[in-house]
């Protein structure tokens, strides 16, 4: 359940009222965190992200999922657990950690992001925010595989809302992402299939900075 730390072998264990009560918490606290279009600080032209194949995305069954083209987009784990707003001096006035952040940051403290020249694309999503009780940024780094794909594909995901310079960064929405995961936690889909589903989505993408 969100925001609290009950785990998810102890959710397993719960009646279906609760589990669908913890379904309905699971999607209302992060679809509210992602409600917000993602930032875009500077402006430049927009970036070439490329088009994500969008066909064949939820067919009804996640589990056995069968590709009708390569899905592609996103960025993987090794880049979100790098570029959070406050990892690199850079962000902080006269590149000193010492020192507070820039003013164009201040509200976007440990929120992630990818830059591209001088421009910072930054997520609705923060270091600290939680997937059952445990911190993203936790998870990127310790949680289980599975886990790991879904905290990335739900940063990756928050980037797409309404913002034209990102738009086909990534080929599932946020509540695509929610609707997996809950597919896998209602024991309707497979874990391990879906980790490797949402593992070659990025195949190891991450961008530079």
């Amino acid at each position: 359940m969100l925001e609290q730390d009950n785990k998810t072998t102890e959710q397993n264990k719960t009646s279906p009222e609760v589990k669908t009560s913890a379904t309905t918490a699971r999607r209302s606290f992060l679809k509210k965190a992602a409600i917000g279009a993602p930032v875009v600080i500077a402006s430049s032209t927009k970036p070439a992200w490329g088009a994500a194949c969008m066909s064949g995305l939820m067919s009804g069954n996640v589990s056995n999922h069968e590709h009708t083209c390569d899905l592609q987009g996103g960025l993987s784990h090794g880049h979100w657990k790098e570029h959070w707003i406050g990892k690199k001096k850079q962000h902080f006035i006269g590149d000193d950690k010492n020192n507070p952040l820039k003013p164009a940051f201040e509200d976007y403290n440990k929120h992630y992001y990818v830059k591209y020249g001088q421009n910072y694309h930054i997520s609705p999503y923060k270091k600290n925010s939680k997937l059952d009780g445990d911190k993203f940024q936790y998870l990127l780094i310790n949680g289980t595989p599975f886990q790991r794909e879904i905290v990335t594909a739900l940063i990756s995901a928050s980037m797409i809302s309404a913002t034209p310079a990102i738009n086909g960064f990534y080929p599932y929405s946020v509540q695509d992402v929610l609707d997996i995961y809950d597919a896998v936690m209602d024991n309707l889909a497979d874990e391990t299939e879906v980790k490797d589903l949402l593992e070659g989505i990025h195949q190891g993408a991450v961008q530079p900075d």
